[in-house]
């Protein structure tokens, strides 16, 4: 059977490490990046399940326009790639601005692994069934 493949950009090594083991713990092919460019970079030429973004970290406007990049080029080419975003804020006009970028899921920093892992399972589930807008399902 096909393992997810997942691509995580996180730029905390500490979080970084402990998220890619939480992914691995449930059977994922998890590769980790720290950076917004090196996760552009693989974009181009790999193909991933889902997309899992600390947006927040070095600043907010690369992580917007890492999601922003993926939903203009990479969906294009390989269909669309469901995102989760991770992130310290979780104030309205941050979401909103979020939203209209591409996000299909967020989740506000410090979390748990139960929460993190079924917003996986549940974005990985709908895969490229949904179209677009960010779910606020609890």
């Amino acid at each position: 059977m096909k393992k997810n493949r997942i691509l995580l950009v996180e730029d905390n090594p500490v979080l970084q490490k402990s998220t890619t083991y939480m992914l691995r713990k449930q059977g994922y092919d998890v590769l980790p990046v720290s950076g917004h460019s090196e996760a552009r970079a693989l974009l181009d030429n790999n193909v991933f399940d889902l997309l899992i973004a600390d947006i927040t970290l070095p600043y907010i406007a690369a992580g917007f326009d890492l999601i922003a990049k993926t939903r203009q080029e990479y969906d294009l080419k390989n269909g669309r790639i469901p995102i989760l975003a991770m992130m310290v804020s979780g104030d309205s006009d941050f979401l909103n601005k979020a939203s209209e970028t591409g996000i299909d899921d967020y989740l506000k920093k410090p979390f748990f692994e139960e929460e993190f892992i079924l917003r996986v399972k549940r974005l990985l589930k709908d895969g490229l069934r949904r179209t677009s807008g960010l779910s606020l399902r609890r």
